[in-house]
């Protein structure tokens, strides 16, 4: 599962105000993450997997376990939004822009993280940068260090270098411009509140490395530019995905690639599953997977029955 959990980590998205945050961001981003918390706590589902969804999520990276242990904060009941940003060529050597908002004073958070640097120096120092106090989070090696900040009431930010925390202090300021491509501007402004996660990425060339047993699918997936997507979470966990296509003839034959792709995927993950169970939820999603062609793009709808999924992750 820890798998599907980086995937929803690195490609989903949601935002009333996508252009707002394009500021913040660092230049080389070409996939941007946002749950909306208060909507997956409220829903039938996230009340039950939400809280140990998040715990895997943040474990996932030691650094912001630290830094949200540092705060004070609960990511479940504290926050309302958790927006991520990275580049999928290089994953950001592992380490990923984060801006968390929630309900809480800039003072508090300060003044718990610097008591908790006090008392674990290994995990948190304090560090000053353009005149500006910053939180240094140690990995296990210097180059997985990373870098925290409490920007201003109700928001901090953790990112991959000191640099780029200085940029989101000048964003919240009005001091900063979009560094971002022209095509992840456009896919960053137009994200909308569709469901309780969405997503966009720049995938144009990302899958010339990528092993897939079918050699027309291989040539039409070097021709996608752009992917989608939209989570939606009540009972069940309905997944919605999105890539464009050239025109209605490449997306009907992408469509046909893809749902011939879906059916192989579901027999191999079906006899696996046996002796992996981890596999389960993803099993039953694709026995839902439908993939429909529109003018220049391909839809990709399934969805995963909750009572499935939180055999999953509740542990």
């Amino acid at each position: 599962m820890r798998i599907f959990l980086l995937l929803v980590a690195t490609f989903v998205a949601n935002t009333t105000r996508g252009a707002d945050i394009a500021p913040y961001l660092p230049a080389d981003t070409d996939a941007v993450a946002l749950v909306d918390v208060t909507t997956v706590v409220n829903s039938e589902l996230g009340k039950q997997i939400g809280p140990q969804l998040i715990k895997d999520l943040i474990q996932s990276r030691k650094q912001v376990q630290y830094a949200i242990e540092a705060a004070g904060l609960d990511l479940f009941k504290d926050f309302s939004r958790s927006t991520v940003a990275m580049n999928v060529r290089t994953a950001n050597s592992g380490k990923p822009f984060m801006l968390l908002e929630g309900k809480f004073t800039h003072k508090a958070v300060s003044d718990s993280i610097e008591k908790y640097a006090y008392q674990h120096t290994d995990r948190v120092s304090i560090v000053k940068q353009g005149g500006r106090t910053i939180y240094k989070l140690p990995g296990d090696k210097p180059e997985q260090t990373m870098f925290s900040a409490v920007i201003k009431d109700g928001l901090i930010v953790v990112g991959p270098t000191a640099e780029a925390v200085e940029v989101a202090f000048l964003a919240s300021e009005g001091k900063a411009t979009s560094k971002l491509t022209a095509e992840m501007n456009s896919l960053v402004g137009s994200l909308k509140p569709t469901a309780a996660i969405t997503a966009v990425a720049w995938v144009r060339g990302q899958f010339a490395n990528v092993e897939v047993p079918n050699e027309q699918l291989q040539a039409r997936l070097q021709n996608v530019d752009w992917m989608s997507a939209a989570i939606a979470i009540d009972k069940d966990i309905h997944i919605s995905l999105a890539c464009n296509a050239s025109d209605g003839a490449a997306a009907k034959q992408l469509s046909d690639l893809v749902g011939g792709m879906v059916a192989l995927l579901r027999l191999q993950l079906s006899a696996a599953a046996s002796e992996e169970p981890s596999l389960l939820p993803l099993v039953d999603l694709l026995r839902t997977v439908k993939a429909t062609p529109g003018t220049n793009v391909v839809n990709v709808t399934g969805t995963m029955r909750g009572s499935v999924a939180a055999k999953a992750f509740v542990k």
